[in-house]
């Protein structure tokens, strides 16, 4: 899932937090909604991602096609 937090130090390592002194109570009690919520967004631009790349395929295999008939009238 994802993660929320800060790099651990002189390190590349992310360190998830569960609660944290130094931030407003508001946003510590949303944090575990804040992770759905990305974890939704990331999926859906996947998803999108996918999409796209077959958008593009199927245009590709669209455009070979037109181009094959044009050359067959000639």
């Amino acid at each position: 899932g994802v993660q929320i937090g800060f790099n651990a130090a002189a390190s590349h390592k992310l360190i998830n937090i569960e609660e944290c002194h130094i931030l407003v109570p508001t946003i510590t009690a949303v944090l575990d909604d804040l992770r759905v919520l990305l974890d939704v967004v990331l999926q859906m631009g996947e998803k999108l991602e996918k999409l796209e790349e077959t958008v593009q395929q199927q245009k590709h295999i669209l455009n070979r096609m037109v181009n094959e008939l044009r050359l067959s009238k000639e």
